[in-house]
């Protein structure tokens, strides 16, 4: 494997893993989601600081920035979006106390930063008058990533009419989002 497949591996391995932290950390605060990432009663912590509304926040931007990561098109929109969140998520377990999690959490800003630096070239361009960076042509609708992301996020709330439909929601998006790639590869050989 040649040194540019090395940081393409590293950053696909970090977005991944990023979104699945993300993702399941967003979702089990929301409803019961098996997540690697908690603390699931963080709204019942930060409730008597006044803080409830905050952790549902936290919970609906880690769910969505989760998904972002797990789409191919909308990632580097995801990896913007988790810096303002991570710093967030640091000054409360830092006010907190919260042994470890600083650790952990700065571990993440730090995979995030280079998910950033690798699509530098592509968000350079949103800076510059367009002479850096690659041609990406014109944007047209990813709609399985779309339709995806928006089974995702409806999947906490369609789970208050019944859980079936909640989790088949969060199943649909999740393999809308994991196809995507799939259907731009089959696209670009036919």
């Amino acid at each position: 494997m040649n040194r540019s497949g090395i940081w393409k591996l590293a950053w696909v391995g970090a977005r991944f893993f990023l979104g699945v932290m993300f993702f399941t950390g967003g979702m089990s605060k929301l409803i019961p989601f098996p997540g690697v990432m908690g603390p699931v009663w963080l709204e019942e912590v930060l409730q008597p600081h006044g803080l409830g509304p905050y952790a549902r926040f936290v919970a609906w931007s880690e769910l969505l920035i989760g998904v972002l990561l797990f789409s191919r098109r909308f990632a580097t929109i995801g990896a913007v979006m988790m810096v303002p969140l991570i710093v967030n998520i640091l000054a409360v377990v830092t006010s907190m106390e919260w042994r470890g999690t600083p650790y952990v959490v700065s571990g993440f800003l730090v995979m995030n930063v280079y998910l950033i630096w690798y699509d530098r070239d592509r968000l350079l361009t949103l800076v510059t008058d367009g002479t850096r960076g690659p041609a990406y042509g014109s944007w047209t609708p990813d709609t399985p990533a779309v339709v995806g992301i928006a089974l995702s996020l409806a999947g906490p709330h369609l789970y208050g009419i019944h859980p079936v439909i909640g989790y088949g929601a969060i199943g649909l998006g999740l393999l809308g989002l994991l196809a995507t790639p799939l259907l731009h590869r089959r696209a670009s050989t036919a």
